[in-house]
């Protein structure tokens, strides 16, 4: 089974408060290539909470965003209703950078289900083990190689590749930076 991990493709980030161009022209190629995906499809949410200002990120990224429960923290709609053609799919909030731990845990949770023959409402439907996880989303210098690296660890000998027409950087020079730092961690980058 491929599972495809889409990294905060939120309001925010796409045409919110933290809107980003980049991010926006990848909705459309992002949305025809979750249809087609034949696999687990896994969302993050950047989540935070009223407090954010407060916190270290705040401090450092002074822009209120991705506040639980609001517009800007949901996914974007188009993704949303073209993850409704796989077989299932999962949102995983992160309160920080990375949502490694997040998906590790689910992962872990599904082929556990699988495993054993376990029944939950939850559906998790894994078809078996895990022949390669996919990324996609946005910010690629920050939140997509956080997690990447992040979640490598978890899973060594899983082959990870990254859709660098599928990522969106705060600059193309970041975007680009960010990719060759994952190259040279053994990620395979997808043109």
């Amino acid at each position: 089974m491929n599972i495809l991990v889409v990294i905060d493709m939120q309001n925010d980030f796409i045409d919110g408060a933290l809107a980003n161009p980049a991010a926006k022209k990848i909705v459309e190629p992002l949305a025809e290539y979750i249809k087609n995906f034949d696999g687990l499809v896994i969302f993050t949410r950047d989540t935070h909470n009223e407090n954010y200002l407060n916190t270290q990120e705040g401090k450092n990224l002074p822009v209120v965003h991705c506040i639980q429960g609001t517009w800007g923290w949901q996914i974007n709609e188009d993704l949303e209703k073209a993850a409704e053609s796989v077989k299932v799919f999962a949102r995983i909030n992160k309160d920080y950078f990375n949502g490694a731990e997040g998906i590790n845990n689910y992962i872990t949770f599904a082929q556990n289900v699988y495993s054993y023959g376990l029944q939950y409402k939850v559906d998790t439907n894994m078809d078996g083990e895990i022949t390669e996880i996919e990324f996609a989303g946005t910010v690629t210098e920050i939140c997509v190689v956080s997690t990447v690296l992040g979640l490598k660890p978890y899973l060594p000998e899983i082959p990870f590749s990254v859709h660098r027409n599928l990522c969106a950087g705060l600059t193309e020079e970041g975007h680009e930076a960010a990719l060759k730092v994952m190259e040279a961690c053994q990620i395979t980058i997808v043109d």
